[in-house]
C-alpha cells in the first residue's frame, strides 16, 4: 500500500516497482492502479487521478504526469526517472539467490538499468524476508517482535490510504537462517538473511 500512498501524496512523480518476475511486478502495479481508481482513495487524495488512457498494468500515468512503471529483473525501463524505486525480492528462490551467475545478473541489471533510472533524490526500497526481531506495530499502538506474532493477533495495517487494523490469519516461517549485519559508511546497520544475499 505504500506506493499507493506515495502517489496519492505526490501524483506528479513516478514510481518504479520491480521483482524477480515481470508478472509479479505487474500484479503489484495493478493493485496500486486499482487503488487510485477507487472513489474511497479519491476522497482522501483528490489530486491523484489516473490518466484516461491508463489501461496497462505494466506502465500507467496519473493525470498530472506521474505514474508507475512495473518491470521484472532484467527488464528494460524507459520514461522519467523514478522518484521512488521499490524492488521486492529480486531472486525467486534460494537456488537463484545462491547461484553466482544469477546474483551477478541481478547486480548487472541493477547498476546498468535500474539505478540509472532514479530521479534526483530518489528513495530506493528493497524488500526482502524479515528477521524474527523485526518490530511489528500492533493494533494497540505497541510493538511486538515478528517472531512472537501468532494467528489471531491484531496488527496495524495501511489500507486504501487509511491506517487500520487486521487480524493475522496465517503466516510463513522459513525457519532459522544466518543473519548478516552490514554497516554502511553513514554508520547505519542493515541486516539481511542468507536467503537474500
Amino acid at each position: 500500500q505504500f506506493p499507493s500512498w506515495f502517489l496519492g501524496k505526490y501524483p506528479h512523480l513516478e514510481v518504479i516497482i520491480s521483482s524477480y518476475s515481470g508478472d509479479l511486478a505487474e500484479g503489484f502495479s495493478r493493485n496500486v492502479r486499482n487503488n487510485l481508481a477507487s472513489p474511497k482513495f479519491g476522497s482522501v487524495f483528490p489530486a491523484a487521478k489516473l490518466s484516461r488512457d491508463s489501461k496497462s498494468a505494466a506502465k500507467w500515468r496519473t493525470s498530472i504526469d506521474g505514474g508507475l512503471n512495473a518491470v521484472g529483473v532484467s527488464g528494460a525501463l524507459s520514461g522519467k526517472g523514478g522518484a521512488l524505486i521499490i524492488v521486492d525480492d529480486p531472486h525467486k528462490d534460494r537456488a537463484e539467490a545462491e547461484s553466482e551467475n544469477m546474483r551477478q545478473a541481478v547486480k548487472d541489471w541493477w547498476s546498468s538499468t535500474l539505478y540509472t533510472r532514479r530521479a534526483p533524490g530518489a528513495g530506493i526500497l528493497v524488500i526482502q524476508c524479515m528477521t524474527g526481531d523485526t518490530p511489528v506495530l500492533m493494533a494497540t499502538g505497541g510493538e511486538k517482535p515478528l517472531r512472537d506474532i501468532v494467528v489471531g493477533d491484531s496488527v496495524a495495517t495501511f489500507d486504501d490510504g487509511v491506517l487500520s487494523t487486521s487480524m493475522v490469519r496465517n503466516h510463513i516461517n522459513n525457519g532459522r537462517d544466518d543473519i548478516f549485519k552490514i554497516t554502511t559508511t553513514s554508520g547505519k546497520i542493515v541486516r539481511a538473511n542468507a536467503r537474500h544475499p
